[in-house]
Formats: C-alpha cells, structure tokens, sequence
C-alpha cells in the first residue's frame, strides 16, 4: 500500500507544479523555488516517485526507513525555515509533511502487498521519468532585472538629438544635439500624450521618516520587498553596490503591522543598504516578490529581479520625452534590447540598429545638416537617436567595458555637462563597444514613463 500512496503523491505535486500553484499563500513565490533553481513540488515529486519504487520493489531494509525518516526531518526544517521568514505555516506543506510521516510509519510496520512491486515497476517509474524529466527542462528562477550606475540628473534639462548630414554628398562625419531652450521644440505626439493619460501610476507610501508622500513609477522603477522574505535578501543586496541615487525605489510591502519600520530598516542595514525607502500600506500592484515594477506604454510593467546566476554590470537613464525624437529613441533602443554578446565579441550600434528610415518607423525630427560651411539646424529622419548611443555609452562605461569607437557631438549638449554625450550617424559614424569580461553580456532597455534606461548583465 506504501508505494502506492507515495506514487500518488508525486503525481499530486506534478499537477500541482503544472498549475502554477505557490507555496505559503502566493505571497512570496520565490519561496517555492529550491535547490538547483527548480520548484520545491518537482523535488517533491522526484523523492516521491523515487520513495515508491524503493519501498515497493527492493526488500525491505533499515536503510530506506531511514531515508524515509530524514526526508520527514528536513521537510520540516523546510516549513520551519519558511515560517521563520514570513510567519507564515503552509496548509500545502503541513499536509505533505503530514503525509510522509503516515507513510513512513505504514511502511516501518506494514507488511506489503502482493503488487507493490508491479506499481514500482509501472507507474512508479513512468511517474519518475517524467518528473526527472520537467526537473531537468524547467528551471523555476525568475526572469532578469537590475540597475547599476546611471549618470543624467533627473533635474537635468531635457535636450533633443538631431542626426548630423552633409547636404555635398559626402560621408557622414558627425551627430549634433541641440537645446531645446535655444531652439524650437518639437510638440509631444498625440498617440504617447494619451498613453500617459488617465492612468494611476502614482502609488501612495509612508517614507523612512513615517511622513506619507507619493511615489511616481514613472520616473524611476520600484524594487518591492518585505521585511519577512527571506529570498529578497540576495536581490537587497545586488542594489546595495550602486549609488543611492541609481537605486529604483526601494518599497517594503505587505507590512505586518508590528514594529515594520524597525524591521524594515534591519533588513535594508543586513544586506547593505542605508538611506530612503518606502512602506506601502495598501494592496500593492504584485502578487509576489521581490518584484521591480515601473509604468510604461501605459501600464504597469513588472518583472522579477534575478539573482545567483546573473550580475548587473552597469546601467545607465536618460529623459528622452514624448517629441518624434524620443520615439525615434526608444524605437532604436528596441533594436539592442536583449542583445547578447560573447566573449570578445563587438558590439556595433549601426549593423545593430540599422537604416533609419519611414518604412521601418522612424519619424521625421530636428536634425543638423552641414552645407559645407558650417552645421545648421533642418528636418531629418531618424533624429534622437543619438540620445540611445549617448546612455548606452554610459552604461558601458558604468560596466567597465571597452569602447572602441566613440564620438562626441560637436556642439554642447546639456546632459554632456553630466557625462561625455555620443553620436551616432548611419552608416559610418558608428559608437562600439568589445565584451571584455570573459562571459556573455546580455543589453537590455526599459521605458519608464519619459526615461529611457539600459542595463548590461553578465550572464
């Protein structure tokens, strides 16, 4: 009977796993996750399986009772681990818990049956394979995310790239930018003004000082926590190696409502933070984390930050508003996101990017012209997206990596007073960059609400 009952628990926690059931109440999924990245219910389901056939198929003997015995044990240190984080007991867990001890009696003093080796036969192993089968195709870690040092203030005046040409029909040598205080400005396009409109992204928090204030995701990410999660710790401190002002806001949620404040503090000091963070009292906008959530193409985005196999080099942000411009920005900024680089190997911003014409969706912009004598200010297409090359060269540089070619713009530009601005021009002017780190290099961008950010991870 023993095998039986333990090959329907593995195949419990088979179904269980493809539901997308989490442990502890969904409040904090990572939870779920256990050794080797993979969900704690395939786990279950392999010893279980594994636990079947053992007690089904060889004789029985005091080396399987204790193992059977030690698995009781160390599944209760798990709920109690669990517990100690989120002071939370697991109906799931306590039931599973519940069930091994049973079994683990029934087989120490039950005789067996006639066909428990035809179920270990069977289904036991049918039950295995495939289990081995899930564990090794799914890892249960969460997806990408991160920051590193960005350089423009937030209160920096926005400025506007122009693409640079040369009317003579020589090659093109040069990008400039313009001020938008000195020159005409473009009016923001109608489709990304309604794309901001009548959307909540303002969230509602108490800050380090217990005043409450208002926080807007539009303008720099979320990074949510909880005090009692025990799986935040790592990503807590993957944010603690940059600069506070380079940090996304950094939000305690789902509080318990005793002594937060001072929980939250301990836990930001434990894994090297200091400074500003948030508690936010009401329903946050997750279902689990951590979780980093911003607003952008008129909703909120969320991802879950990714810790242990993956490390965020360098990241960088620039205000690239809602003009033709920064929708030619954040259209070449499409092109390098997700971009993976192998070890030496170039990145080219031109051969990445490619043509900038009407057909594949740039707009007409402020661009300079040079007729020869001197660069002058006319319509172009493809103009701002010197403001993509200008923070990617920032992250690059915030990420150690080699430049290989690179251009200033030949007149200022207002965020060059912050950092060195790049131009761009196609198809010669290029701004590259060489993997110098020995592993692969993945790019990724985000829209966050006027911002346009860019992160560079090592894989």
């Amino acid at each position: 009977m023993t095998p039986i009952l333990f090959i329907i628990m593995a195949c419990v926690s088979l179904i269980l796993w493809q539901t997308g059931f989490s442990i502890c109440l969904d409040i904090c999924k990572q939870i779920d996750v256990g050794y080797l990245n993979r969900s704690w219910f395939l786990w279950g389901a392999i010893f279980y399986s594994l636990a079947g056939i053992a007690t089904g198929w060889v004789k029985k003997n005091l080396i399987i009772i204790m193992v059977l015995v030690n698995a009781v044990i160390f599944h209760a240190y798990l709920i109690l681990n669990a517990y100690r984080n989120i002071e939370i007991l697991c109906p799931v867990c306590i039931a599973f818990l519940t069930a091994e001890i049973v079994l683990t009696a029934l087989y120490t003093f039950d005789k067996g049956m006639k066909f428990d080796k035809v179920v270990a036969l069977g289904p036991g192993k049918a039950v295995l394979i495939i289990s081995a089968t899930l564990f090794v195709l799914y890892p249960a870690g969460p997806v990408v995310l991160g920051d590193t040092k960005p350089v423009a203030e937030e209160n920096e005046p926005k400025t506007e790239m122009v693409a640079y040409y040369e009317e003579s029909g020589m090659q093109t040598v040069s990008n400039q930018t313009y001020q938008t205080e000195s020159t005409p400005e473009e009016t923001e396009t109608t489709d990304l003004i309604e794309e901001r409109a009548d959307y909540n992204y303002i969230l509602n928090v108490g800050n380090s000082h217990g005043v409450e204030t208002k926080i807007d995701l539009s303008q720099k990410p979320a990074l949510m926590f909880a005090w009692w999660c025990g799986h935040c710790d790592q990503v807590l401190k993957d944010y603690s190696g940059l600069r506070p002002d380079d940090r996304p806001y950094l939000v305690a949620v789902y509080p318990k409502g005793i002594n937060d404040r001072q929980y939250v503090e301990q836990k930001l000091k434990a894994n090297g933070l200091n400074g500003e963070y948030y508690i936010c009292y009401e329903s946050p906008p997750v279902e689990s984390i951590p979780m980093l959530v911003w607003f952008s193409e008129g909703k909120i985005q969320k991802t879950t930050p990714t810790f242990g196999d993956k490390t965020l080099l360098g990241k960088a942000r620039i205000e690239v508003g809602y003009t033709n411009s920064g929708h030619n920005a954040r259209l070449s900024a499409k092109a390098i996101d997700n971009i993976i680089l192998l070890p030496r190997e170039v990145f080219s911003f031109n051969k990445t990017v490619g043509e900038r014409t009407v057909t594949r969706g740039f707009r007409e912009s402020l661009v300079i012209m040079n007729y020869g004598d001197g660069p002058e200010y006319s319509e172009g297409i493809g103009g701002g997206i010197c403001m993509t090359s200008t923070v990617l060269n920032w992250a690059v540089e915030n990420a150690g990596l080699e430049v290989i070619e690179q251009h200033p713009h030949s007149l200022p530009v207002s965020y060059g007073k912050v950092r060195e601005d790049t131009a761009v021009a196609w198809p010669n002017y290029d701004y590259s960059f060489l993997n110098n780190t020995g592993k692969k290099v993945t790019l990724k961008t985000k829209n966050i609400g006027e911002w346009l950010e860019i992160e560079i991870w090592n894989n």
